[in-house]
């Protein structure tokens, strides 16, 4: 995996070089009550599928997120938007961020533009080298309680 390295100031005006991952994180879907092992060794075909299928991470929090909710409320649009937006902020291609922007308007019904609105305002919060970033943070806890399912 590559590291992407970059400049930034921290909260004492002190200049550090922060480097950021680049790596294609993708979720799959596993068939109920089987761990990866027990679906290779039944049909190593179907775990090929399965690692085929796999969806971006990106994909699969707005997929999560939007399941089940009513997306005619726009309170529940604002909710998933608020959660989303940071995750794909934190892509390190723009090009990346447009299409997942682009998608998660259409999932929400909303215009770009509006998107782009619902985004948290406030300042930018410079966090401690090695500190989980929310969206990271959240990630983690969703794949935790996803595979105690």
């Amino acid at each position: 995996m590559d590291k992407e390295g970059e400049l930034a100031f921290d909260a004492r005006g002190l200049l550090r070089n922060e480097s950021r991952l680049q790596a294609d994180l993708r979720v799959a879907s596993m068939p109920d009550d089987l761990d990866p092992d027990e679906i290779v060794a039944r049909d190593k075909e179907e775990w090929k599928r399965i690692i085929e299928n796999a969806k971006p991470i990106v994909t699969h929090v707005m997929e999560t997120l939007t399941a089940g909710q009513n997306l005619t409320d726009p309170k529940v649009k604002n909710q998933v938007a608020a959660q989303v937006l940071p995750l794909i902020d934190d892509l390190p291609s723009a090009l990346e961020r447009d299409t997942y922007r682009q998608a998660l308007a259409r999932m929400l019904r909303v215009s770009e533009s509006t998107l782009m609105g619902a985004r948290p305002k406030g300042p930018v919060v410079r966090r401690k080298p090695g500190a989980l970033n929310p969206p990271v943070a959240w990630s983690r806890r969703l794949w935790r309680r996803s595979i105690r399912a």
